[in-house]
């Protein structure tokens, strides 16, 4: 069903937010690996990064969607940022490449967005999503959004740190 879904803007010309690349992305490796993708990305990275089995959203026929819905507890979430910040190493061992990090949080279309992260200002970065509440400050008359994480590229933490 997702592949029907028209085109408004001829491909590379506009940036329209939506899930069904990802969602088609992840069902695509769901099919490949023959598993779902926790079982597939827990032991090529998630254990490698001392997350035991993260839970993840699926859809109405039990496949994870790829676009979202990862679960992961404060500290999982603090171990994401940390191996984000270090360019994909882990304990000395690079498990993703330097440059898939780089190029998953620099801007892609736009200026705001990358590959599912949100860019932000000093160069910064964010995973945020549906099940991050939104807050309203009546001083201010404005809702902000609390956010998963925000970490600015170049700055370093020590793994050690954990």
């Amino acid at each position: 069903m997702s592949l029907a879904i028209p085109f408004k803007y001829k491909p590379g010309t506009h940036f329209v937010y939506n899930n069904v690349g990802p969602y088609l992305a992840g069902i695509l490796v769901q099919r490949r690996s023959g598993c779902d993708l926790v079982s597939y990305l827990t032991p090529r990275l998630f254990s490698k990064i001392g997350i035991k089995r993260p839970t993840w959203e699926t859809d109405p026929l039990g496949n994870s969607f790829g676009a979202g819905g990862l679960f992961l507890t404060l500290s999982e979430l603090h171990k994401f940022g940390l191996f984000y910040l270090n360019k994909g190493k882990w304990n000395g061992k690079q498990i993703l490449s330097e440059k898939w990090i780089e190029e998953s949080t620099k801007a892609a279309d736009v200026g705001y967005y990358g590959y599912l992260f949100w860019r932000g200002e000093y160069n910064s970065f964010r995973a945020d999503g549906k099940y991050i509440p939104d807050f309203y400050d009546p001083a201010e008359e404005k809702s902000s959004r609390f956010v998963c994480f925000r970490m600015p590229q170049g700055r370093r933490t020590s793994e050690d740190s954990l």
